[in-house]
């Protein structure tokens, strides 16, 4: 019966390092993902000011980023153990 119990010890030890590494991936992925955002806002603004409309593909980017940045909050916080892209598909909207 110990072997057993060591076993599952050593399972959730091995994953909670796992996940650590998951998690500090997905900060430096988020941070690149932050500056993707800001940069899609700033085009945006150019182009709603230079055409009077929005630019459909960059609303959708923007969405996509949006979901896939709550996702990623979702997985650090522990809220969510399914990893968010590119380990899984790109958020629909």
């Amino acid at each position: 019966m110990s072997d057993l119990n060591d076993t599952t010890e050593n399972t959730e030890f091995t994953s909670i390092w796992q996940r650590l590494l998951y998690m500090l991936l997905f900060i430096v992925l988020y941070s690149v993902g932050e500056f993707v955002i800001y940069a899609v806002a700033a085009v945006q603004l150019l182009w709603v000011i230079f055409t009077g409309d929005k630019n459909p593909n960059l609303l959708s980017l923007g969405n996509g980023l949006s979901l896939w940045a709550c996702e990623v909050f979702k997985f650090l916080t522990f809220n969510n153990e399914r990893l968010p892209y590119p380990f899984n598909s790109w958020p629909s909207e």
